[in-house]
């Protein structure tokens, strides 16, 4: 993928996450759904090397009709290594949502 294609994917969001396996709200599934999204989005076979301490915060508490839900803001950054010989660093902030165990990327941005 080339570098300047990255913000438009990362940007493509609200994507269900349940399937990662993360059902407790807690900071390492929050980091972990958004990793997951990044990966899922990279347009070409890439490894993917995700900073070891992301800095991730809870900023929001709530009960819907279907349950409780949490929103946590995850900020990292990747360093991408693409099989076409291309590799770049990219940092990166995630808004992530766990209702009833789905985790859901609401906002992605490139920093």
């Amino acid at each position: 993928m080339h570098p300047a294609r990255l913000a438009p994917v990362l940007l493509l969001a609200a994507l269900p996450l349940g399937a990662c396996g993360a059902s407790e709200p807690t900071p390492e599934n929050a980091a972990a759904a958004c990793e997951d999204h990044i990966r899922r989005y990279l347009d070409s076979p890439a490894d993917t090397e995700f900073d070891a301490s992301p800095e991730v915060a809870r900023t929001g508490q709530g009960e819907t009709e279907s349950g409780p839900y949490w929103e946590f803001d995850v900020v990292g950054s990747v360093d991408i290594d693409y099989r076409s010989g291309g590799t770049e660093h990219r940092d990166y902030t995630c808004t992530v949502v766990d209702h009833d165990g789905d985790w859901t990327v609401v906002d992605m941005a490139e920093d």
